[in-house]
This record gives C-alpha cells, structure tokens and sequence, in this order.
C-alpha cells in the first residue's frame, strides 16, 4: 500500500494551461498522473525518463477522457 500527499499548486497549474495551450482541467489532471507515476516508481530526470512518462500521462488521460 502506498500512503502519501500530493500537494498541487493552482497557479501553476494555471499558468502552465497556458503556456502548453490545454485545458486547466487537462493540465489538473496530468499534475497529478505524474504525481502518481512519482509514487510508483517512475522517474523524469533524464530525457529518456520524462519521454517514458508523459507517455504514461498521456495514455492516463486518454483513458480517463480528461480533454
């Protein structure tokens, strides 16, 4: 079992939707898939790394429809 916060910062989130042109609600939700994907295991440190997931963030948005 894991047990743990994620703390997401609402400006940011904001601000981001913006600059990558997507939804505050897409933007939201991808936040926290990472933070998950954090809390399992993956790692974004390295090119390779953070290519691997926002593969994940997209496939978990995708399936959850979130547009």
């Amino acid at each position: 079992m894991i047990e743990s916060d994620i703390l997401i910062c609402i400006p940011v989130v904001k601000s981001n939707s913006v600059i990558f042109e997507t939804s505050f609600k897409q933007e939201l939700y991808r936040v926290a898939i990472h933070g998950v994907l954090h809390l399992t295991g993956y790692n974004d440190k390295r090119p390779e790394e953070k290519k691997r997931m926002t593969k994940r963030e997209d496939y978990y948005l995708k399936l959850f429809n979130i547009k």
